[in-house]
């Protein structure tokens, strides 16, 4: 339909537009209340037993290969000698670092695969230790991830309804810029609150024109 047919439409409606889902702002309200709360129930749980797990778990360890031995000479004193030592990997962007700077460097094609082999070698085995340590994780650990994880979707999914819902009236609109601006936890982006404002504006502007 076009905005010349919208206009002349023989009784003046309010464009007071619904969400697809119907619900209503208090309805959206209350959804963002109870995301919220069950990311403050959550997050505490996640985080203590997240703590405890890092310290237990054994994290990657891929043995890179041996440093030199080092002697340190210095007049008047005696040498310092540090023998040849194994080392590792702990950190797979550090595996990846080391594999862009090597690859900078060869010259033939034979040396990039052979490059391109160690490094693969190196990243799967740190790939394996790594889904090992996850797998160790405790029940308990699992589930206050998993609820966190779902509380953060709820959230997110609560602050798109009301940043894309148009007030039904002026009582909404009112009720929705006071529930929006309370604090800086709701709609912590600019962008989002933004549209809150901005649909609340509409909304008045077409209760005025009536």
């Amino acid at each position: 339909m076009s905005p010349t047919t919208q206009i002349s439409a023989p009784t003046p409606i309010i464009n007071f537009a619904c969400p697809s889902s119907g619900k209503n702002a208090a309805i959206l309200k209350a959804d963002l209340e109870a995301a919220l709360e069950a990311v403050r129930r959550w997050a505490p749980i996640e985080d203590e037993l997240n703590i405890a797990f890092d310290k237990t778990a054994p994290k990657p360890k891929v043995y890179g290969g041996q440093s030199g031995a080092l002697r340190i000479m210095v007049e008047g004193r005696p040498n310092q000698e540090f023998p040849v030592e194994d080392w590792f990997y702990r950190h797979r962007e550090d595996i990846e670092k080391d594999f862009s700077i090597e690859i900078a460097q060869v010259k033939s094609e034979d040396e990039r695969s052979a490059s391109k082999t160690k490094y693969d070698a190196l990243l799967t085995e740190f790939d394996r230790q790594d889904r090992a340590r996850v797998q160790s994780m405790s029940k308990e650990l699992r589930k206050a991830k998993r609820e966190l994880r779902k509380a953060h979707d709820a959230w997110t999914a609560a602050e798109q309804a009301i940043s894309d819902y148009r007030p039904q009236s002026l009582q909404e609109a009112q009720e929705l810029l006071a529930f929006c601006s309370r604090d800086t936890e709701i709609f912590p982006e600019e962008f989002d609150l933004k549209r809150v404002m901005q649909n609340a504006a509409d909304a008045i502007a077409d209760h005025l024109r009536t």
